[in-house]
């Protein structure tokens, strides 16, 4: 792994360092108890908005429309155009309430077809524990 990159917060608005923060998330990584593992640190967002600030969320934005629809009291929000081999037209998600860290997807027939980290990634312990569920 390279160097990581500085930054002294004297000075700074919380903007600042959040924008940092998550522009450098890549390179944080944390130990597992001198295993020699590493883990990636998912980082949370508040809402949409901020995720759409974000490197993923940038890129995806324009290929998605807020639905009416609610699940867990988060805006689900519906894929209108393919997006690499992540998500498909029609495909359907939204994020995580509770943890603010991941979507879930749906395909159009509303069963859960992966869970996403925020930067794209697939999150197969995650998409175990939704295996099952459905969006209606």
């Amino acid at each position: 792994m390279g160097t990581m990159p500085t930054f002294s917060v004297e000075s700074k608005t919380l903007r600042d360092v959040m924008h940092f923060s998550s522009k450098h998330a890549d390179d944080v990584v944390r130990g597992l108890g001198g295993s020699g593992k590493a883990e990636r640190v998912t980082q949370a967002v508040n809402n949409m908005s901020e995720f759409f600030e974000t490197e993923f969320g940038q890129k995806i934005v324009g290929s998605l429309r807020k639905t009416k629809k609610k699940y867990d009291g988060q805006s689900v929000y519906e894929v209108t155009k393919d997006i690499d081999d992540i998500l498909k037209k029609g495909d359907k998600l939204y994020l995580d309430g509770l943890h603010k860290d991941h979507f879930e997807v749906f395909n159009k027939r509303g069963k859960v077809k992966d869970v996403l980290n925020l930067d794209g990634t697939s999150n197969s312990k995650k998409f175990n524990l939704a295996s099952g569920r459905r969006l209606k």
